[in-house]
């Protein structure tokens, strides 16, 4: 029994070091030899372990079996808190929000009894993830976040859902799986996106195949594919074709909605995964994510390099819908015809169309540029911790004035003949407007606390876009009406 007891607690420490190759069996005899003991306690214990790797892993059905059939009284004190994390993450997978919130409930209540900080972080942690984004849920006129309770009432609805999040269209107790069929997926989330209005067949044919020119071949590849996705959404939708492109129409009365994960991407299960701060392996990240090592290897290594490409984004979607490999540090701006990038030492000017530098300047500041803007016919630089915004020649690099900032300079942009720059410096971050001859804040938009800004640009209308930091994030960020 001390054996099986050893066993358990070896499988702990791999549990939490994201080790998770081989704990199945080590779990499940250990259990067995505790059960014959009668050592109910550290038993139950071992289910618990189980559990919370097969919800690691993506395994609910199992999970749920094994931590409903445990009695959370037979748990040792300083488990009683895991216990009920694992029932708010299955809960929470569910997407069902009343019993995730009581269970997360529970958990803090169980962390506090025992006294231990480091328990009591992780329950805040999980309450805090709870009411977090789930999800963001996108029209033609932009997107939302939604918290999980709000996803839960709109997949209850009458709206037709293209579920990006698990790549199936929903409409009611109709569920149509696209999983296995990427370009589907993009056409049909393209189409909802613009409901109730048409989409053009070259937007069609850009997102789907990410074509810049597009011949016919390629035009009649997007025929298939329309007749396989209008056959596939038959039982919810149907699709019409109009003089410019297609429209999708929806089989009931509801709208129809995008359901989108809170962050976009190829890897976004990945960084999912990632998110959580552990130290994973890329076997456990394999295991979980269903795929290959090398795969996953492959996606940490693209990951790693994500610095050397430039990704145009669409801006309600977040979706990737072109891509230059192009060594992107710290800033971007466009005169109308060119792209400019500032990629190490050098400030690169970009031909569009094909990725192909076109000459270079030396960039400002050594190393503490932290955004780049276009206007009146010059480069705008932001220096970080230099709390300046240089007006640069972009043809020569040379500096032509200088503007002090009161903040760190965490992004540079120009709406509409006003300067903005973003900051972030102690815990506190905001967007502000400036005089661009002294400096002085005209206009300021501050951030909630703990959200960052890193990066700013502007759609040229009222929404600003910035990063923030690690978060893995882009936020919008309304500048609201004026007099």
């Amino acid at each position: 029994m001390a054996r099986a007891r050893c066993a358990v607690a070896t499988a702990e420490i791999a549990l939490v070091s994201r080790d998770l190759g081989g704990l199945a069996q080590t779990l499940d005899e250990a259990r067995a030899v505790l059960d014959a003991h009668g050592d109910a306690m550290n038993a139950a214990h071992a289910g618990y372990l189980d559990a919370r790797r097969l919800l690691l892993i993506g395994r609910l059905a199992d999970a749920e079996r094994i931590i409903g059939a445990l009695d959370a009284e037979a748990l040792p004190g300083t488990s009683k808190t895991g216990y009920w994390l694992v029932v708010a993450g299955i809960a929470m997978r569910r997407i069902q929000a009343g019993p995730a919130r009581t269970a997360l409930g529970k958990a803090r209540l169980a962390a506090r009894r025992t006294g231990i900080p480091a328990l009591l972080a992780e329950a805040e942690r999980a309450m805090r993830l709870f009411a977090a984004p789930a999800a963001r849920w996108i029209t033609r006129d932009g997107g939302r976040p939604l918290a999980l309770a709000e996803v839960e009432a709109l997949l209850a609805s009458n709206a037709l859902i293209i579920d990006a999040c698990h790549r199936t269209v929903r409409a009611g107790t109709e569920s149509i799986s696209l999983d296995s069929r990427p370009v589907l997926l993009i056409l049909a989330r393209t189409l909802a996106q613009a409901w109730p209005e048409d989409v053009p067949r070259e937007t069609l044919l850009r997102r789907a195949f990410r074509a810049r020119d597009p011949d016919e071949s390629y035009r009649a590849r997007l025929r298939v594919e329309i007749g396989r996705l209008r056959k596939a959404l038959k039982p919810v939708a149907e699709l019409y074709a109009t003089p410019r492109g297609y429209r999708l129409a929806p089989g009931g009365p509801g709208p129809v909605v995008v359901l989108a994960p809170p962050a976009d991407g190829q890897h976004a299960d990945l960084l999912a995964l990632l998110a959580d701060g552990e130290a994973w392996s890329s076997s456990a990240l394999a295991l979980a994510l269903g795929v290959g090592t090398r795969s996953v290897q492959r996606a940490l290594e693209a990951l790693s390099q994500a610095g050397d490409r430039l990704n145009a984004l669409d801006p309600d979607s977040g979706t990737i819908v072109e891509a230059l490999d192009v060594a992107a540090d710290a800033g971007t701006a466009f005169d109308g015809k060119h792209l400019f990038q500032i990629s190490g030492a050098v400030i690169r000017k970009i031909d569009p169309r094909t990725g192909r530098t076109l000459a270079v300047i030396p960039t400002p500041g050594r190393g503490d540029a932290s955004g780049l803007a276009w206007a009146e016919g010059a480069l705008w630089v932001g220096l970080h911790r230099g709390r300046r915004i240089l007006q640069v020649d972009p043809d020569t690099g040379a500096v032509l004035r200088s503007i002090e900032c009161s903040r760190f300079v965490t992004g540079v942009t120009w709406v509409d003949g006003e300067l903005w720059h973003g900051t972030w410096q102690d815990d506190a971050s905001g967007i502000r407007r400036i005089d661009p001859a002294t400096g002085d804040v005209l206009e300021r938009l501050d951030m909630p606390a703990g959200s960052g800004v890193s990066g700013l640009e502007s759609d040229a209308g009222d929404r600003f876009f910035c990063g923030g930091g690690n978060e893995g994030t882009l936020k919008v960020v309304r500048r609201g009406t004026r007099d």
